[in-house]
């Protein structure tokens, strides 16, 4: 008896359900794994940074062309001179998230980001992973 009267209550107050608007929602993967050192794409990508000059040995694409003063085959603040190719102020290479200033040495798996998009066509919230 309880709930043929929680149904009927329910059916007689219950307004007009409608949509109040339409969202759109999006999803992506894509793999941001750095690419491995390549000296055609590096003078392409560094074209004010004489290959001739900055000798540094770089294992990956996109990190700006450096001397290798110390010898030590990774770049380092203290000694070596890098080319700063994009003016910021600081050498732009690859850094690994386990630690400070330690940059990446390999790439154990292929590497990915992931995002999630909902919106209703005039704000959006955006996830990425």
């Amino acid at each position: 008896m309880i709930r043929l009267l929680l149904v009927a209550l329910l059916v007689f107050t219950a307004g007009d359900v409608r949509a109040q608007g339409t969202f759109l929602v999006g999803a992506a993967k894509v793999d941001v794994t750095p690419p491995s050192f390549d000296a055609a794409a590096d003078a392409a990508m560094f074209p004010t940074c004489p290959a001739a000059v900055f000798t540094g040995p770089r294992l990956f694409g996109l990190q700006e062309p450096y001397v290798d003063q110390d010898g030590s085959g990774f770049f380092n603040y203290d000694t070596d001179v890098y080319c700063d190719a994009n003016a910021n102020g600081r050498y732009d290479g690859l850094y690994s998230a386990g630690g400070v200033d330690h940059l990446l040495e390999w790439v154990h798996d292929p590497i990915d980001a992931r995002a999630v998009a909902i919106g209703d066509g005039s704000r959006w919230a955006i996830i990425v992973s």
